[in-house]
C-alpha cells in the first residue's frame, strides 16, 4: 500500500482533482441522480470514480513538471 501512495504522490495535481472531484459530486450528486434515475448518493459516487479515473491518468507527474518534458502530442495507436 505504501508503494501505491508513492505512485500517486507523484502525479502533482491527482489530490487536487479529487478534492474538487468531491465537492462536484456532492454538489451535483441530485442533478445526475435525477437524470440517470439514480439514488442521490449512488451518483455521487459515479462522479466520484470517474473524477478519480480523470485524475488519476490526465494529470502530469512532477518529474515532467520540473523537467519539462514535453510529448509528441499524438496517441501512438500502433501496438
Amino acid at each position: 500500500m505504501r508503494e501505491f501512495a508513492r505512485y500517486l504522490a507523484d502525479f502533482a495535481w491527482f489530490w487536487p482533482g479529487v478534492a474538487i472531484t468531491l465537492v462536484v459530486g456532492i454538489a451535483l450528486g441530485g442533478r445526475v441522480g435525477t437524470a440517470l434515475g439514480l439514488r442521490r448518493a449512488v451518483a455521487s459516487l459515479l462522479l466520484l470514480g470517474f473524477g478519480v479515473i480523470v485524475s488519476a491518468t490526465l494529470t502530469p507527474s512532477r518529474e515532467a513538471l520540473a523537467f519539462g518534458t514535453t510529448g509528441s502530442g499524438v496517441c501512438d495507436l500502433s501496438r
